[in-house]
């Protein structure tokens, strides 16, 4: 209705849950009019007559405001049809540097931009020094993102790295992880909603270089290898910022991760997992080629065991791991399995490579009858129909979660122990095919890496 009036010139000013932010503007904002006025509440405010007299009376002068003025928001100009930043800058003068520096992350939380931990001003100086680590134009295209359709430039990398505390010589694995998110074409928001973030791993000699971590608590803080941290912050940044109409959605009604604070960026240990091929080798890379790869996980769960079987049992059976037809089902990725490398050794010494590892996953990783119609919400056997009636058909009581070994990616990482030697992360309908891209370093590589020692 917003949209409609806002296509016939009349002013409109809305009323609406704050959890619902995202999908109110997504359709004028992509239609080029701009965020239209709103008052947005949480619905806890509403619980008696009392407290919606409050909100009545307080979104009075905004709903005012947007009915008898027109005008862009604060944040922004319209260019054509276009929003575009406004202001190219800020300042932020006080009687002391703390003071200046709190003025300013008051300021970028207040507005979206950060996620409330402490962040480093994207001054231009900074800024210039973060572009040293790329050989691409600062006004280089590296994609587009949803909900806004927002296009990410080198230079909005830049910007973000610089905020989350990255080093110029990040920037090749930042710029080659954001091509590969945004070659996905869907809305973002909705991955979100759901509560799908981007796991990011590393193959080649730059997670040596850089210290992306493939060691002790691959997934988590190490002192000694810390670069997957500032990478996956901005990563995480960018996403937030450039695809969220410049006011860093926050997904409504679901639970989210903690990863959309630091985010999971590791590298695959290619140099002491014996036999098991790295990731890359496996898609055709050829040996010591640098690349980044991309998929979107819901979570992580550790499991002790030392074989396949019993890392099967940690394999999360749940509607997206069926979806409507034969031939997604075949080909998705229902999860991601880390393997630490001393385990990975002993499998290979049994024979035992990344491959037949996953085939006895998929064939282990099932549900009984009963539990498949639960998860998919089937109350009769007689009620199944398309794709689930056909699995119920073919496979009896066991319905296996994945079609084969193909489902699983297998990965070699972590610190040398067998007590909890398996991590799985499941997929979801989301972002479930893995996407990867050379990492391309800089001409100046040498020097950024001598610079950072």
């Amino acid at each position: 209705m917003a949209l409609e009036m806002e296509k016939r010139g009349i002013p409109s000013a809305s009323i609406i849950y704050h959890e619902h932010i995202g999908t109110f503007m997504q359709a004028p904002m992509l239609a080029g009019y701009g965020p239209v006025p709103y008052y947005d509440m949480y619905a806890d405010s509403v619980q008696t007559v009392e407290d919606t007299v409050k909100v009545a009376k307080a979104a009075t002068p905004t709903l005012i405001r947007g009915l008898v003025t027109t005008g862009e928001p604060d944040f922004m100009r319209k260019v054509g049809k276009t929003l575009v930043p406004y202001p190219d800058s800020f300042s932020f003068v006080a009687s002391n540097a703390d003071a200046a520096y709190n003025a300013f992350a008051k300021k970028f939380l207040e507005r979206g931009w950060t996620d409330g931990l402490p962040v480093f001003a994207p001054t231009k100086e900074r800024v210039d020094w973060m572009l040293t680590g790329t050989d691409y134009a600062p006004d280089h295209v590296i994609g587009k993102m949803g909900p806004s359709n927002g296009t990410i430039t080198v230079e909005t990398v830049a910007i973000n790295a610089a905020l989350a505390g990255c080093r110029p010589e990040h920037m090749p694995v930042i710029i080659a992880s954001m091509e590969a998110i945004t070659s996905y074409k869907y809305d973002w928001y909705a991955a979100q909603l759901r509560g799908m973030w981007p796991l990011i791993w590393v193959n080649g000699q730059v997670s040596r270089d850089l210290g992306i971590n493939y060691r002790e608590n691959t997934l988590g803080v190490n002192p000694d290898m810390p670069a997957g941290g500032p990478i996956s912050r901005a990563i995480n940044f960018i996403w937030r910022n450039a695809g969220g109409y410049g006011i860093a959605m926050v997904p409504p009604g679901q639970h989210g991760q903690s990863t959309q604070y630091a985010g999971m960026v590791f590298a695959e240990s290619e140099w002491d997992s014996y036999g098991w091929v790295p990731y890359n080798q496996q898609l055709g890379f050829p040996k010591g080629t640098n690349t980044v790869t991309v998929i979107g996980v819901m979570g992580a769960v550790n499991i002790p065991g030392h074989t396949a079987e019993v890392a099967a049992q940690a394999v999360t059976p749940t509607a997206a791991m069926w979806p409507g037809d034969e031939a997604k089902w075949k080909t998705r990725k229902a999860g991601v399995i880390i393997v630490e490398p001393l385990v990975a050794g002993l499998l290979w010494d049994e024979g035992v490579t990344k491959k037949d590892f996953a085939d006895t996953v998929a064939k282990n990783a099932t549900v009984n009858r009963k539990e498949f119609m639960d998860i998919k919400e089937i109350p009769d056997a007689s009620a199944a129909s398309g794709f689930a009636k056909t699995l119920m058909e073919r496979y009896g009581d066991q319905i296996p979660v994945g079609a084969s070994g193909d489902n699983f990616i297998v990965l070699s990482s972590g610190g040398w122990c067998v007590c909890m030697p398996f991590t799985y992360l499941p997929t979801d309908s989301w972002m479930d095919s893995p996407v990867t891209r050379p990492i391309k370093l800089p001409s100046n590589w040498n020097a950024l890496l001598e610079a950072a020692k």
